[in-house]
């Protein structure tokens, strides 16, 4: 398996193969910050945070500062990357903050904005 993936990173253009790579890094990188997360009894919940500039897809604004309860279904289908290149985070929640939490309605129009390829 690992000659096949080692073969198919050699046959990529550099710049495909940069963005491929940073992308898996971002998932791995968000992917272990909400199982960190998850394991923790003071974390209820996820804040995802974008990185706000010119290059900032419709997708990333508009989910910048929304709020996922722990055990929602749709945690892990909207935790970044949700597009090639993806830089968002998610942040921890810290039991006893304030925060007003996603709604269904904001999870749609999120999965509508994405990449299909990321959901």
């Amino acid at each position: 398996r690992m000659r096949n993936t080692l073969g198919e990173a050699a046959r990529m253009d550099s710049g495909r193969f940069t963005t491929t790579f940073r992308t898996a890094v971002a998932d791995a990188y968000n992917q272990g910050r909400v199982s960190e997360g998850m394991g923790s009894d003071r974390v209820v919940g996820f804040k995802y945070i974008a990185v706000l500039d010119d290059v900032t897809t419709p997708c990333c604004q508009f989910l910048h500062k929304k709020c996922f309860q722990k055990g929602d279904p749709d945690l892990h289908s909207l935790t970044p990357p949700n597009h090639y290149n993806c830089r968002s985070i998610m942040q921890p929640i810290i039991a006893g903050s304030r925060v007003s939490w996603i709604t269904n309605g904001d999870k749609e129009l999120a999965r509508s904005l994405a990449r299909p390829q990321f959901l």
